[in-house]
């Protein structure tokens, strides 16, 4: 039944990467481990003009039909060969530059895969001017709003399987077995010598931080490992779509300006797993709520804004400060503050950044689903409503 629910809702890129497919020789959907890539192409494969060959990458079988993969994919030109966990196999990036130049047809490749530093460096070096990449993330909250509430998503996460568990228990098993398979394969994969339980207190020292600076001497220090290898890691979990680190907004204010980034998980439930927090109403009463819910809103505005507008936080030394900044072209276009009350408050600091910008719009999100002016200058909002009657208009 949760194979045939994923079939039933529609993704939001679905008809980006048709138009893709139909323009570039070799599409490439990048994203991280379990969001629903293979799914997704797999329900799409019938609305392909030429008929595909999907080949997995992790499969011992499918590993063997490429044991010669130029003779083996020389006879496949007229399909649509869609390969899986290409990163497995860095060396077909050179063969399907060559297959492409030999025969230029658009839609000849799929490939999918989990973004490892490996993948990126391979194929922007061997695929240039004939590939498109199309990022996909975990469910977004606009494409299971009729399905879920809001605070399920926000407790469970977007990835599908934790999501659609029947339980929250079983979220929290599958959460958990993820971050244990992630740690025993996709770091090894990159080469990490550390064990599974220095990796595992890593992730968890970078949980009790979501939502806070990053301060990477204290990671190195508490964990024993040194400050260019913390960076390492958080190259491979930020490339692999796990972690954010938001940059500070810089302007030329005589004021010192925070330096350090934010540092945030993209999906909230393997932030609720790292935390053990395995209901909502533990989050609710959580001290991490606040911060929680801070990472939850920014995922769902960096996976909806258009490439053009940049995200970043703004804070000084002496208490100015704002959540989310939204700039374009060099400008500050919005600002959003972001609230875990319906009931809250705003600090001085707050309304001297706003004055500061002078922004077109200012915003208030909150839980919920509200849209109403605070005063000329500022609307509260739930993210639903952001997203659907502002973010567009912004862009």
């Amino acid at each position: 039944m949760q194979g045939l629910f994923l079939y039933m809702i529609k993704r939001a890129v679905e008809n980006t990467i048709l138009n893709t497919i139909n323009k570039f020789p070799i599409t490439g959907i990048i994203g991280p481990r379990q969001c629903g890539k293979t799914t997704l192409v797999k329900s799409i494969i019938k609305k392909i003009d030429k008929p595909a060959l999907y080949l997995d990458l992790e499969s011992i079988s499918d590993l063997r039909k490429l044991s010669d993969p130029e003779l083996f994919l020389s006879e496949y030109v007229t399909k649509c060969v869609i390969i899986d966990e290409i990163q497995i196999m860095p060396e077909l990036f050179p063969l399907l530059r060559s297959l492409v130049d030999r025969k230029k047809r658009n839609g000849r490749f799929i490939i999918l895969g989990s973004a490892n530093p490996l993948m990126l460096r391979h194929s922007s070096e061997s695929l240039a001017g004939r590939i498109a990449y199309i990022e996909m993330s975990a469910f977004s909250i606009d494409e299971i709003k009729t399905k879920y509430s809001i605070n399920s998503h926000w407790m469970r996460g977007g990835y599908p399987l934790s999501l659609l568990a029947k339980s929250n228990s079983d979220s929290f098993f599958w959460l958990n077995n993820f971050i244990k398979t992630y740690l025993q394969r996709d770091f090894l994969q990159f080469g990490v010598s550390q064990s599974p339980n220095t990796l595992r207190n890593f992730l968890i020292m970078l949980a009790h931080n979501h939502g806070n600076l990053l301060n990477i001497a204290m990671l190195s220090k508490s964990i024993n490992i040194s400050i260019p290898t913390i960076n390492k890691y958080l190259d491979f979990l930020e490339t692999s779509f796990l972690v954010l680190r938001l940059s500070p907004y810089h302007t030329n204010l005589r004021k010192r300006i925070t330096k350090s980034h934010k540092i945030y998980f993209r999906d909230s439930g393997i932030l609720h797993g790292l935390l053990e927090i395995s209901s909502i109403n533990n989050l609710l009463s959580s001290l991490f709520r606040g911060r929680s819910w801070e990472g939850y809103i920014v995922e769902q505005i960096l996976n909806k804004k258009n490439q053009s507008i940049n995200i970043f936080f703004f804070r000084t030394q002496d208490g100015a400060e704002i959540d989310l900044l939204l700039v374009k072209s060099n400008k500050v276009i919005a600002t959003l503050e972001i609230k875990s009350s319906s009931v809250f408050s705003l600090s001085k600091g707050y309304y001297y950044s706003v004055n500061l910008f002078k922004a077109k719009q200012n915003f208030i999100i909150v839980p919920g689903s509200f849209d109403y002016p605070l005063n000329k200058d500022i609307k509260v909002c739930g993210i639903i409503e952001f997203i659907e009657k502002y973010l567009h208009k912004l862009q």
